[in-house]
């Protein structure tokens, strides 16, 4: 994986803040929120800046994230696949001027995450597989979700079990 500069920077020790925006589907309670907005406060406290965009409404947890000191938006996208939320989102990043990681949590949302930031022009993109059960996704999502692999400057699994079976089915 070769990364971008600022990345790098971030990772030497030197002072390089960077602006992460998470991705998920909404905040309702789960494990993945949960993760979503530990991750989220975990940035803060590491220097950098950090939000949390839900592809549907905000969810229940919406208020505990920005009571973390979280920006949370909602995009509110429609079932199906809906292209005028792949541009609101190109937009909601874009306002935020400089974007240097995108991360996404599992396939459903992850083409609109990887095209919207190849739109924004952010730098890294990454995307995270939860649990077999909970990550795998409808057909047409996987396929979306090889779409963007090119896009994509890693795919990360939360267990060698989902690594060994997502490359082992031909997924990732």
């Amino acid at each position: 994986l070769r990364l971008p500069s600022v990345i790098q920077a971030a990772g030497s020790g030197r002072a390089a803040a960077l602006s992460i925006v998470q991705l998920v589907d909404n905040l309702n309670a789960g494990g993945l929120e949960r993760l979503a907005i530990d991750l989220g406060v975990a940035h803060r406290k590491a220097g950098h800046a950090s939000a949390i965009v839900c592809l549907g409404g905000e969810g229940t947890l919406a208020a505990q994230a920005r009571g973390a000191g979280l920006d949370v938006e909602a995009l509110n996208k429609p079932p199906g696949l809906h292209l005028p939320t792949l541009w609101k989102f190109a937009r909601a990043l874009r306002r935020r001027g400089r974007v240097d990681v995108v991360h996404s949590h599992n396939p459903g949302n992850h083409h609109y995450a990887a095209a919207a930031a190849k739109l924004a022009g952010v730098p890294v993109v990454i995307n995270t597989r939860h649990g077999v059960s909970s990550s795998s996704g409808a057909r047409y999502n996987e396929r979306y979700f090889k779409w963007v692999l090119p896009w994509t400057d890693k795919v990360v699994y939360v267990s060698a079990d989902s690594e060994r079976y997502y490359t082992s089915q031909g997924i990732v």
